[in-house]
């Protein structure tokens, strides 16, 4: 076989094997881009739900929030989300009550959060 004809056949079959795997390469790296990125909220949302389930109540959090009073829980682990808004707005307190709610206050139980509630809401 000739020496040239030999050297552009393996230059061809080499050439050929190269655009071959860069394509493949360049489609695989595209793939991989255009994966959805792994849901970071719902997997935060996982992780709190679990820390509240393992933690237990330390006491409720009274505070106003865009007019209303909110209540929040705070667990052993620090952790607080509010857990309702009773129909308690701030226009509708004494001056005295609403500087009390503004300033937020700690609630160890919930009976005394029940009873908090039934005085305003009554």
């Amino acid at each position: 076989m000739n020496k040239s004809l030999y050297f552009k056949i393996c230059s061809a079959v080499i050439g050929t094997f190269l655009i071959i795997w860069s394509t493949a390469f360049a489609v695989f790296i595209v793939k991989e881009r255009k994966k959805p990125a792994p849901d970071i909220p719902e997997q935060r949302a996982e992780t709190v739900q679990k820390t509240v389930k393992s933690a237990e109540i330390s006491h409720y959090l009274i505070h106003t929030q865009d007019g209303k009073v909110v209540v929040y829980e705070v667990y052993s682990n620090g952790y607080s989300k509010p857990v309702t808004i009773p129909d308690i707005y701030v226009k509708d307190l004494t001056d005295y009550d609403r500087k009390y709610f503004e300033n937020g206050f700690m609630l160890e139980d919930i009976s005394s959060l029940a009873s908090m509630i039934e005085d305003f809401t009554s």
